[in-house]
C-alpha cells in the first residue's frame, strides 16, 4: 500500500510529503490551520491537536522562538 500511494497522489497531481519531514509536518499544520479557518475546528482544538502530534518540537520558521517582531507605532 505504501508503494501505491506516491505513484496514485503523483498521478492526480497532488504533492507527496514524507509526514517525518519538515515538509510533511508543515503541510499538516497548514491543512488544520486551513480546517479552523473554515470554521471546521475551534482555535482550541487547532492548538489541542498540534501539541499532541508534535509536542513542543514543531519546527519554528521565521528565526528565534523567543523572538518578538514588533511594528513602530
Amino acid at each position: 500500500m505504501h508503494d501505491l500511494l506516491p505513484a496514485a497522489l503523483d498521478e492526480l497531481g497532488l504533492t507527496v510529503c514524507p509526514v517525518p519531514s519538515g515538509a510533511g509536518q508543515e503541510a499538516a499544520v497548514r491543512a488544520l490551520a486551513r480546517c479552523m479557518l473554515a470554521g471546521r475546528l475551534e482555535p482550541w482544538e487547532l492548538t489541542f491537536r498540534i501539541h499532541q502530534r508534535y509536542g513542543n518540537e514543531l519546527p519554528w520558521q521565521g528565526g528565534s522562538r523567543n523572538s518578538v517582531t514588533r511594528t513602530p507605532s
